[in-house]
């Protein structure tokens, strides 16, 4: 290379990786607010395709006719590099800073020495397509002072009668200069998804043997498969019905999500988390989710129990980072991204039931008189803020640390790639709020929790709205009725509002069970008709499976199921009421029907998809969209 700049080598060091190439609109001009006349000019050009499908030679090539651009005679030649290793945090620059500030000083360094140099041209070959953006800002809010320091330069240099320009080393393609939509992101799976076959059925044997296998021992025996078999009650033929009836299932909405996700993890995720992505389909991603868990996780220290049955806490938040280490690595478990995400998918089937489901049932078989025998049972989760900055914690909390433009909060689109914007879309918002802009809302939309956090109301609200209409759909879908544990008024609010919009031709009530302080959901209170939906409210303090129910109505009801466990989750250490999810466990089949280690319908293959009125297996949902998509407006 003909030309550096100081502290800067063009040489990469080994622990350093190729940032992702960046240029600006080709041929822009941007001025500064010292003036109006234009000060410096920038040119780029396109890729034929994105870098992960041009040849390094191509790249070369198209680097070279990229500075040819800008090639003049007596000039002084400036190389720059501000990206930072996402794995390492190291940078390219002399000053250990990250991302956008990074890529401007590695700029205002070169533009420096420039200041010495007295060649009537300066150019600036950067792969730093934010930093010029930045400074093309008339006002910019980030970064103020580095933006400030560096127009001064140019202004300086101008005032000199030096010109000024500025190519991208690194061009990148014209797709790559455009941001899809999760939509548009999801269109392109959609023909892939449409040929895709439900899995075969299994026999009750099949299953049962698979239970035999598995890691852990049952802390209880009442409730399997092999034991309600063995006493007579249920036959062979509806338990394996029940085994066949179950499968996983996503609200609609999410599909652009997970879209989007695999599409940003394999442009801009960690080194880790590219080598793993690479190769993945969205129902390999889908089936991730589902399989890639430890059989136990709990508690804020991630208490866990893996799949090969060792134990121990914390570490998960390493997986898919450099440092991950030992059994905790991401070819083999979920990220902590990831578990943001699987917290979306639900698991649903028919289900035998030995008591009431109380909190405290432990497994005991009670008499047929005190609870529903049989029904659908839906394993949902709920949000999580256990672990400050991760999970629900990004999107419905708000802090000054968190909430930065850089980490992509914030109305202004961020100067990096960001997921912040894409679970934005999930809740129905543009974006999600920085801290300075929550901050000058009304505590009606951000609830103030102490001076420094803020709980953004409306985002929790669509969290919690989501699972409830795909519970509402999963109702309709098993013509049934719904019963649902709850925990606060926001809670049973948002319920209200999914009531308001689903369709409840097939529900007859839904039963609010243990809930503290609250008496009623939007206009119906306990017993009472929830207005133009024919569904009554009830508030009850009984077990999830607890008699009698109205004549001709079919039990729906769901428990808190965990993100990152197999069901039952502390179930298997033997902490038999230490939540809904054990009390599940011991007083249904979930244990066994929802568990993807024994139950092979439990799979990605077997993705049910829940839409306004109606349930429907992913290739049916996906052929449908295209239909929609191609017929005339």
């Amino acid at each position: 290379m003909p030309g550096t700049t100081p502290h800067h080598t063009t040489q990469h060091h080994t622990a350093y990786s190729t940032p992702h190439p960046v240029s600006t609109t080709a041929s822009t001009t941007h001025h500064t607010a010292y003036s109006t006349h234009p000060v410096s000019t920038t040119a780029s050009r396109n890729l034929p395709a994105s870098k992960a499908l041009c040849a390094v030679e191509e790249m070369r090539q198209h680097a070279f006719m990229a500075m040819a651009q800008v090639t003049e005679p007596d000039s002084a030649v400036y190389y720059t590099d501000g990206s930072a290793d996402p794995d390492s945090g190291r940078t390219g620059t002399a000053a250990i800073t990250r991302g956008a500030e990074t890529e401007l000083v590695a700029i205002q360094l070169a533009l420096e020495h420039a200041q010495h140099r007295r060649e009537r041209t300066v150019v600036l070959h950067t792969d730093s397509r934010t930093g010029l953006q930045a400074l093309q800002q008339p006002y910019p809010s980030d970064n103020v002072g580095l933006v400030t320091a560096i127009l001064g330069s140019l202004q300086s240099l101008a005032a000199q009668g030096r010109r000024i320009v500025s190519s991208p080393r690194s061009p990148v393609s014209s797709a790559a200069m455009e941001e899809r939509t999760p939509q548009q992101l999801l269109q392109e799976h959609l023909e892939q998804l449409a040929k895709v076959e439900q899995p075969p059925r299994v026999t009750l044997d099949e299953v049962v043997s698979l239970s035999d296998q598995f890691p852990v021992r049952f802390p209880t025996q009442t409730a399997r498969l092999k034991t309600l078999l063995k006493g007579g009650v249920h036959d062979e033929a509806t338990l394996e019905e029940h085994v066949n009836s179950a499968y996983p299932v996503v609200h609609e909405r999410v599909l652009p999500l997970l879209a989007a996700f695999l599409h940003f993890k394999r442009n801009h995720g960690r080194k880790k988390e590219r080598e793993v992505y690479s190769s993945l389909g969205l129902l390999d991603l889908v089936d991730r989710l589902l399989k890639k868990r430890p059989i136990v996780f709990y508690n804020p220290s991630d208490v866990y129990v893996l799949r090969d049955g060792s134990e121990g806490c914390d570490g998960f938040q390493d997986i898919g980072h450099s440092k991950e280490h030992g059994r905790l690595i991401l070819k083999d478990y979920m990220s902590y991204d990831e578990m943001k995400l699987s917290a979306l998918v639900a698991v649903s089937s028919h289900s035998v039931f030995i008591n009431d489901g109380g909190r405290h049932n432990r497994g005991l078989p009670a008499s047929s008189d005190n609870f529903v025998p049989t029904g659908v049972i839906v394993g949902q989760v709920g949000a999580r803020f256990e672990r400050e900055g991760l999970m629900e914690w990004q999107d419905c909390v708000v802090t000054p640390h968190q909430n930065t433009p850089y980490r992509g909060y914030g109305k202004e689109p961020p100067s990096q790639p960001r997921l912040a914007r894409q679970w934005a879309h999930l809740w129905g918002e543009p974006f999600l709020p920085s801290w300075e802009e929550a901050s000058k809302c009304s505590e009606d939309e951000f609830v103030p929790h102490s001076s420094d956090l803020l709980f953004n109301v409306r985002v929790y609200k669509a969290r919690i709205q989501l699972p409830a209409e795909t519970l509402l759909a999963e109702a309709g879908a098993r013509a049934a009725g719904v019963g649902q544990k709850a925990y606060n008024q926001l809670f049973v609010d948002a319920w209200a509002d999914a009531l308001a919009a689903a369709d409840t031709s097939h529900i007859s009530h839904v039963d609010f069970t243990w809930i503290s302080d609250v008496t009623r959901c939007g206009e119906a209170g306990d017993g009472e008709e929830f207005p133009g939906k024919g569904v009554v409210i009830r508030f009850t303090k009984s077990g999830l499976h607890s008699a009698p129910l109205p004549d001709g109505t079919l039990l729906v009801t769901s428990f808190a199921w965990d993100s990152n466990s197999l069901p039952g989750n502390e179930y298997w250490r033997g902490m038999l009421s230490a939540s809904g999810d054990p009390a599940a466990a011991c007083s249904s089949t979930v244990a066994e029907l929802h568990n993807s280690l024994i139950n092979p319908r439990v799979t990605a293959t077997n993705l049910h998809v829940a839409s306004p009125g109606r349930v429907e297996h992913v290739a049916a949902y996906a052929s449908r969209r295209l239909q929609t998509d191609a017929a005339p407006q």
